[in-house]
């Protein structure tokens, strides 16, 4: 009682010698706060000092100063008796007085600490030093714990485990594990067998499931705690599927560990535990976002909040290079319809990524970075700092090619996003390269090379890892581990942007925070920023959120009844895509893709091949060939008459792509197998725009590209059809086994045939660019501009905006690679302003 009443007049400080050395480990305690113990093994001497004050020069009598080294067993339930295994003593001071600060040495020699620390639901296993100064009114204690790591052989060769579970007549399933004891650095390897499925399978997933029993019969007590879980599958089953997971003994928590292919947990933050202001507030996690939210919060300083409207949707699937390639609309798509286009007749459906990640996880995966000419045409249009020579070093850093090239100086080595070739698996692939060359068509062995000329056929360059596993900006760039380490860094799925928060000073107007909306409940909330706003919602998405937070076209923001904050008329115009179109030929059922869609046993042993060997047809997306060349560089039967243009601003307009599969729909006839080219238009003349339907952020944009409005996007689209003919032609009188499929063909080679075939079968690629595009000012001939070199839109500061969106004019390339360029430039001039 007298404790309660009196505070102590000492204060005691134990330091463990070399304890900041010593790898820390991270403990809750009982009010939930986390502290660092420092990690001690078997064996191990545990010294210090005892430093002992006395304040305000008091005379403090006592009995005795003891320090002991204890290990205890402590039950959460039955908090009065601890059970002390393990108590050694040393008496630092004979009873006396003391009226000044004295300092103690203690060492307790190889002491032998035969149990490993352990925190758990019902009881905690713990080491600690224990200072204790006896006094008549009350004894003064001081606790320093630490934690014991022992180390095990691995378990000796036992046998595997094999269960069933099922329904009869209905369900009957097999798992097998190949051990039944594991060592923690084991790697799991499994089995599932589905043997007999009658009903359908909605959800599956696999549990690591911690277990506890205290105490014994009949005053037992037993818990059990679900560390986290594994998406299995989220629909019909794969037969015999394989999955292996690596728990790892350094990080001590299931929860954060890499355990692919199950789905696992990602250390999200929730909506309640958002903060009220950060430094840094990046709205779409998709391509860009993840590059930005990587590069802003390596400043341990600065707070940065990534605000993503999909999930994190880490599935198996999604990291099998093949089958992650969709834009059919699975569960990290979005899908939108364009306006009625007239010289098509018909809408075309668009789709993006919308997941963490966004495009990147869905897209065709191909690491393209354009001609350098290109980007020199930006800077003379008045993009100062964005020419090839500015450009090139945020490129590289970013990259990490994997690929042995002939140039290796123009590629990085130290980045984070993996890229690489891979075999070409289809024989019409190598009967492509040899008609290409036989026609006049060079090989190009690197076309992300300056050496190179850009004219020719390539083998094209992947994001994929060294484990043959799609490697997205979302897994390169915001892996759990680095999250779980950045505390500095917050994100946040399944949420909505619904407005940017604008303010006004003196000094102009300014944006100062976002609204943000969960999309799994009702709850909405306002997050405040303390320097920037960055927009990375892609095409769609970031002109839409200006113009709900009143930046764009002040007539169209009035019809909707938005208060007009900025008047930029360009926000949602200048909206360019490549459109492609495709012809078609009947082949093999061996030398295409459909073979793997019509044989299940084929379907699986190719994953099988991927999974344990890393080859097979998984290994790829669908496209691994292109040839790039200009239309002014063919003659009128579409075969080549130079192979280097004679005005050096000649760029490559037309990407003509094989692939061993349906270049137009999914919807198709797969009773034979299918080879089709598809002809790109890399610089089309038309632009649209998008426009909002509704202030309310949910509803549906009205985009309208106004695909081929401008009739000399025809032009280039016809060469590139005639050139796929002859390649074709010449395939064919190799003796290759490819087949004319009339319906997938122009009805004739003249301009009306051709632009007939190209009106019915062209489509989308899903490229789309542009909407806030970047110009040295915001009435800019030729549509205006909404964002200025160093990407901030014009009229508001502390807003930028930084994917695809900003390009002045979508390149001649697959965007995502020119999109991680301009986020790694934009991060590189919020970081480093004195460089602007």
């Amino acid at each position: 009682m007298a404790a309660f009443f009196f505070s102590s007049p000492i204060d005691v400080d134990i330091k463990l010698e070399g304890e900041d050395a010593r790898k820390q480990m991270e403990l809750k305690t009982e009010k939930e706060k986390v502290v660092s113990c420092p990690v001690y093994y078997d064996g191990d001497s545990v010294s210090g000092t005892v430093s002992i004050h006395v304040r305000d020069g008091k005379k403090v009598v006592h009995e005795g100063i003891k320090v002991e080294f204890v290990g205890s067993i402590e039950l959460f339930y039955d908090r009065g008796h601890h059970h002390e295994f393990l108590s050694l003593s040393q008496e630092l001071a004979a009873p006396g007085e003391m009226r000044q600060a004295q300092t103690y040495e203690f060492n307790f020699k190889n002491v032998e600490k035969q149990y490993e620390s352990y925190q758990g639901i019902n009881v905690k296993l713990r080491y600690f030093v224990r200072v204790s100064i006896s006094r008549r009114m009350a004894e003064v204690n001081k606790e320093k714990d630490i934690w014991v790591h022992s180390f095990r052989m691995p378990p000796d060769s036992n046998n595997s485990i094999k269960m069933e579970v099922g329904i009869e007549d209905c369900l009957h399933i097999e798992f097998e594990y190949n051990k039944s004891k594991y060592h923690l650095k084991d790697v799991i390897v499994g089995k599932i067998y589905f043997l007999l499925v009658r009903i359908k399978i909605k959800h599956m997933e696999l549990s690591i499931i911690r277990r506890e029993t205290t105490g014994s019969p009949p005053n037992q007590y037993n818990e059990s705690e679900t560390i986290t879980k594994f998406e299995i599958m989220d629909g019909a089953p794969v037969r015999a599927s394989i999955a292996t997971f690596s728990p790892e003994q350094e990080e001590q928590s299931w929860s954060n560990t890499a355990m692919w292919p199950f789905g696992s947990s990602y250390p999200e933050v929730a909506f309640h535990e958002l903060h009220e202001k950060y430094d840094y507030i990046i709205v779409g996690g998709g391509t860009a976002g993840c590059v930005l939210a990587n590069r802003l919060s390596a400043l341990p300083d600065k707070t940065v909040l990534l605000v993503e409207r999909g999930p994190v949707a880490d599935t198996w699937a999604s990291r099998v290079p093949l089958l992650s390639s969709d834009f059919s609309g699975g569960t990290g798509n979005q899908r939108r319809l364009t306006e009625y286009q007239p010289e098509l007749g018909r809408q075309l459906e668009l789709v993006n990524g919308s997941a963490l990640g966004g495009s990147s996880r869905i897209n065709q995966m191909l690491y393209t970075r354009g001609v350098q000419r290109e980007y020199d045409i930006w800077a003379e249009s008045g993009c100062e700092g964005w020419a090839w020579k500015d450009v090139e070093p945020f490129f590289k850093k970013s990259e990490r090619s994997l690929e042995e090239v002939d140039d290796p100086g123009c590629h990085g080595k130290d980045g984070e996003w993996r890229n690489r070739s891979g075999p070409l698996f289809f024989p019409s692939y190598h009967q492509v390269l040899a008609s290409c060359k036989k026609i006049g068509l060079p090989f190009i062995d690197d076309i992300n090379s300056t050496k190179n000329s850009p004219f020719g056929c390539a083998q094209l360059h992947f994001t994929r890892d060294e484990n043959q596993y799609r490697n997205s900006t979302y897994h390169a760039f915001l892996p759990a581990k680095l999250v779980k380490q950045r505390r500095n860094l917050h994100i946040l799925t399944d949420a909505v942007v619904e407005k940017v928060v604008v303010g006004q000073q003196n000094t102009g107007t300014f944006a100062e925070g976002v609204e943000i909306a969960s999309r799994t409940s009702t709850k909405r909330r306002t997050v405040m920023s303390e320097h920037e706003i960055v927009l990375c919602g892609g095409a769609f998405g970031s002109p839409q959120l200006l113009m709900l937070s009143g930046i764009g076209p002040s007539e169209h923001l009035r019809e909707h009844g938005i208060q007009v904050i900025k008047d930029l008329p360009a926000v949602g115009d200048n909206l360019q895509d490549h459109l492609g179109v495709s012809i078609a030929y009947r082949i093999p059922m061996d030398h295409s893709l459909v073979s793997v869609e019509k044989s299940p046993w084929l379907f699986l042993t190719h994953l099988f091949y991927w999974l344990i060997w890393g080859t097979g047809m998984f290994l790829a997306p669908v496209l691994q060939l292109a040839v790039f060349f200009s239309s002014s560089m063919l003659n009128s039967e579409g075969l080549p008459t130079e192979t280097k243009p004679l005005d050096p601003d000649t760029l490559p307009d037309i990407e003509l792509i094989p692939m061993a599969y349906y270049g137009f729909s999914s919807e198709f006839d797969r009773s034979r197998g299918v080879f089709s080219f598809m002809s790109m238009l890399l610089h089309p003349q038309s632009t649209g725009n998008l426009r909002l339907t509704s202030a309310t952020p949910d509803a549906p944009l009205m985009i309208d590209p106004k695909y081929l409005s401008n009739a000399d996007d025809f032009e280039p689209l016809r060469a590139g059809l005639k050139l796929a003919l002859r390649i074709g032609e010449d395939m064919r009188g190799r003796g290759h086994p490819l087949e004319n499929w009339e319906a997938e063909m122009p009805q004739g080679e003249d301009d009306e045939s051709m632009d007939n075939f190209i009106r019915r079968r062209s489509r989308t690629t899903y490229h789309y660019s542009s909407t806030c595009r970047m110009g040295p000012h915001e009435d800019i001939p030729g549509g205006g501009a909404v964002v200025d070199e160093q990407l901030k839109v014009f009229g508001v500061r502390g807003l930028r905006v930084a994917d695809a969106s900003v390009l002045p004019w979508v390149l001649g390339v697959h965007l995502q690679a020119p999109v991680v360029m301009v986020a790694e430039k934009c991060a590189d001039m919020i970081l480093h302003p004195k460089r602007e």
